[in-house]
C-alpha cells in the first residue's frame, strides 16, 4: 500500500494526514467530524489515518515489523 499524507498526531499517537479519498479507500467510509486532525483550514491533507488503520486489528497481540520507504515530493 502507498499512502501519501503528513506526519501528525492526535494528542495520543502518531496519525497521518490523509486526503479524502485516500482516508476512503483506507477505512472504508466518509470522514467524520472526529476524524479531522490539527491542519491548517482547508488543507488537503486533513483527515486522521491512525497505526492500526494501516497495520490492522487482526495484527493485535502479534509482532510485527514494519518497513517504510520515506520520500519527501
Amino acid at each position: 500500500m502507498i499512502v501519501q499524507g503528513v506526519p501528525s498526531g492526535d494528542g495520543e499517537c502518531w496519525c497521518f494526514l490523509v486526503d479524502k479519498e485516500t482516508f476512503k479507500r483506507i477505512r472504508g467510509k466518509n470522514p467524520g467530524k472526529y476524524d479531522v486532525g490539527r491542519c491548517k483550514k482547508g488543507a488537503k491533507y486533513r483527515y486522521m489515518v491512525n497505526p492500526h488503520d494501516l497495520l490492522g486489528w487482526d495484527s493485535q497481540g502479534k509482532l510485527l515489523e514494519v518497513k517504510v520507504e520515506v520520500t519527501v515530493l
